[in-house]
């Protein structure tokens, strides 16, 4: 490429360019020391010893900075009796199956009047059902409504509809009220009941009597 009788150009190329090595790489100093070591491993060494030194300082740390776990006492209160005793079985709530016999009883002073007999309902709500082949008046009476009221109601759904149209299970809603005494039926307050899929009747007492509505 150059010849040889030319002056400086034996320097010339790049045959004498200075070359870059590698960098050295310092000796780094371990920054930490392997203090527990495998117990398995180089068994009887100076790192299994000083291992074994480590992990027998740290469980006696451990041992020594563990709390103190003792049993805690509580106060036990008496068990209660006499007055005490009704006094809190009157706050409890007791199952039904029981009776349900909590709260205060009372001892009857003199404004407590026997009564000869219970009284009666003001009003009494029944349902009955048309069994197959049976009267609408006779389904009413055995429901405790008097002869006179089962047959008005009787007379006035026969106004309304066939009675032989009527389905055998079709449920009837009575409402019976207040009678005088209890040799008499309740009378007939109210009655409804569907007599077809397409028609519904409701009887009700009035000031006249039983009325359609």
């Amino acid at each position: 490429m150059f010849l040889r009788d030319e002056t400086g150009l034996e320097l010339a190329g790049g045959t004498t360019a200075r070359a870059f090595g590698r960098a050295a790489v310092p000796y780094q100093v371990p920054s930490r020391i392997d203090g527990l070591r495998d117990a398995l491993s180089r068994v009887g060494s100076r790192d299994w010893w000083r291992g074994l030194a480590t992990c027998t300082a740290l469980c006696a740390a451990t041992w020594m900075l563990a709390p103190d776990f003792r049993p805690l006492v509580g106060a036990v209160p008496a068990p209660l009796a006499g007055a005490e005793w009704d006094e809190s079985r009157a706050l409890a709530i007791s199952p039904l199956a029981l009776g349900a016999d909590t709260g205060r009883h009372m001892a009857a002073n003199d404004l407590v009047a026997p009564l000869a007999e219970a009284p009666e309902r003001p009003s009494v709500d029944l349902s009955a059902t048309l069994g197959e082949g049976d009267a609408l008046d006779r389904v009413l009476m055995r429901a405790g409504v008097g002869r006179n009221d089962a047959e008005a109601a009787a007379a006035l759904v026969s106004q309304a509809v066939d009675p032989a149209d009527i389905k055998a299970g079709t449920r009837i809603a009575l409402t019976l009220g207040r009678r005088a005494d209890r040799t008499v039926a309740r009378p007939l307050e109210a009655l409804d009941f569907r007599a077809r899929f397409d028609l519904r009747l409701a009887l009700t007492r009035t000031a006249m009597g039983l009325r359609v509505i």
